[in-house]
């Protein structure tokens, strides 16, 4: 088969499916099929993109007729080097992608920069969170949030979410609500739990049934805030959003957002079982639960220092017990709140920060 037909066919496959098959990725499928000395020629002659096509190989990202026994990350490096001096931004990504991995922060940052002013959507994001969190870097969120917004024109999923946050809590750019509520729904119509998420929270004072269904896909998807959110509203009930109380129901989305590791909803299940709220009591569960949420640095822990008297000698005998395992309690087992007790209960915390 000539390279001209496979071109052809793919390009139909290409129109049957819906979908626009991305030129590098072509390029590269068709280029695959050279024989291995040929695109070592090529890329020594200049061709940049045999130079990239090299580079993938070696990192064991594109097959080839002859590969190597396995990934050659020196050969790997050469090329993409090669090609990213030839301004080749996806070399220069690829680049940075690779020394990420590596931990090397200079170079990543160096040609994730190299291939985001070269056009490239997901270094443009890749820079845009370096500089958002200082990862590397001095924190800069102005330009942060430019990058950001530039990949997320690109259409970058990732991007379009971060830059919807951005516009919901003001970071880098000026807060505006109606652009975050916007396009956190135009993410979630395409899926995107977290975005469900935001949207509903928008949504909850002018559309409440709207927003509880957002609410209700984000945590059937498996987003934890929306677990809590919605254990929290069954708890006591929300005569705006029409949802009916259920301690029950609470208990069960408390204990989903629990085991998927979500702090308060292990702090708000363990009050629950120690009162027996939606279920049957079970102090020692409850002192499993609230150490975990200890190490989680659960926000809402205060609650717990500040009314010690709200839980039961069970339950404190049992959390001492777990604090003793842990190796910060050296008080007896005798379930009182103690100034012992209270300063292995910080221990934990200190421990996790």
């Amino acid at each position: 088969m000539t390279k001209d037909k496979i071109m052809i066919g793919t390009a139909r496959l290409g129109r049957l499916s819906g979908f626009a098959i991305p030129l590098l990725m072509l390029t590269l499928f068709v280029a695959a099929l050279q024989p291995a000395w040929t695109q070592d020629q090529q890329a020594e002659a200049g061709d940049t993109t045999a130079m990239l096509r090299l580079g993938y190989h070696y990192l064991g990202a594109v097959p080839l007729p002859v590969a190597p026994a396995k990934p050659d990350p020196r050969q790997a490096v050469r090329w993409l080097t090669m090609a990213a001096e030839h301004k080749n931004a996806a070399a220069a990504c690829a680049l940075a992608s690779y020394y990420q991995k590596q931990k090397n922060t200079e170079p990543a940052l160096r040609f994730a920069r190299q291939a985001a002013v070269g056009g490239d959507p997901a270094c443009m994001y890749k820079l845009g969170v370096a500089l958002l969190n200082g990862n590397g870097v001095a924190k800069n969120p102005t330009e942060a949030a430019a990058w950001i917004g530039k990949a997320a024109k690109a259409g970058l999923v990732p991007a379009r979410y971060q830059d919807a946050k951005l516009h919901l809590f003001g970071i880098g750019v000026e807060r505006d609500l109606a652009r975050a509520q916007a396009m956190f729904l135009y993410l979630a119509d395409r899926g995107l739990p977290g975005a469900m998420f935001y949207a509903s929270m928008l949504l909850f004072q002018t559309q409440p049934q709207q927003a509880l269904a957002w609410n209700q896909k984000a945590a059937e998807a498996g987003h934890t805030m929306a677990m809590y959110q919605l254990g929290t509203l069954y708890l006591s009930g929300d005569t705006t959003a029409k949802v009916a109380k259920n301690q029950a129901e609470a208990r069960r989305w408390y204990a989903k957002a629990a085991t998927a590791g979500e702090p308060e909803s292990m702090l708000m299940l363990a009050d629950m079982m120690e009162h027996g709220v939606g279920g049957p009591r079970d102090s020692h569960e409850a002192a499993r639960w609230m150490m975990k949420a200890l190490r989680g640095q659960a926000i809402q822990i205060q609650g717990l220092l500040l009314q010690p008297q709200n839980w039961s000698p069970a339950f404190w005998m049992a959390l001492q017990a777990k604090l003793k395992e842990a190796g910060v309690y050296k008080g007896r087992i005798d379930g009182r709140f103690t100034q012992a007790t209270l300063q292995a209960i910080v221990a934990v915390i200190e421990q996790s920060a």
